[in-house]
């Protein structure tokens, strides 16, 4: 229940060439389409609270999904069976990219975000707490960060009709 509650309310991204460090290449999705390219569902991969990792299997256990409908966006996991919702705020002109949540009831939880095709990452801080300025719970030692790849929804196609 502490896992569920802790993935309810985000990154890390350089990889190493030989001794040469390269950072990943620009965001893939434009500022401007930001709040399409987030519209869905997204699976919730990686995470870490409080610079701590959660292990694979207890994410696998939860299945903790975000879904994002407009400005709206719900936290579901099969462990409470209920969502939380709350409304979502993009600032595409910052760099990092700003995301604020707020649910009502906890106050606005500031964060950043990143999404490159089917990933995106969260680094989100607590209510009240300075927003993080890059994708390291380490950074900011009560902020968390998410990691979601996108469910693919596969398109029923209709049946077609045989003729008797």
């Amino acid at each position: 229940m502490r896992i569920a509650a802790g993935l309810l309310i985000v990154l890390l991204g350089t990889t190493v060439i030989g001794q040469e460090v390269i950072k990943e290449p620009p965001v893939l999705v434009e500022p401007d389409m930001d709040s399409a390219a987030l519209q869905g569902i997204w699976e919730l991969e990686q995470l870490e609270i409080a610079s701590k990792k959660v292990a694979a299997d207890d994410l696998k256990k939860t299945r903790a999904r975000v879904v994002i409908a407009g400005k709206s966006v719900t936290f579901l996991t099969d462990t409470d069976g209920k969502g939380t919702k709350g409304a979502l705020t993009l600032d595409a002109t910052q760099s990092p990219r700003w995301i604020t949540i707020e649910d009502g009831k906890k106050g606005k939880e500031p964060g950043i975000y990143e999404i490159r095709g089917d990933t995106m990452k969260w680094c989100m801080a607590r209510p009240g707490d300075k927003r993080p300025s890059e994708f390291a719970s380490k950074a900011m030692p009560d902020s968390n960060l998410f990691v979601f790849k996108r469910v693919k929804v596969e398109e029923k196609k209709p049946e077609e009709k045989k003729d008797k």
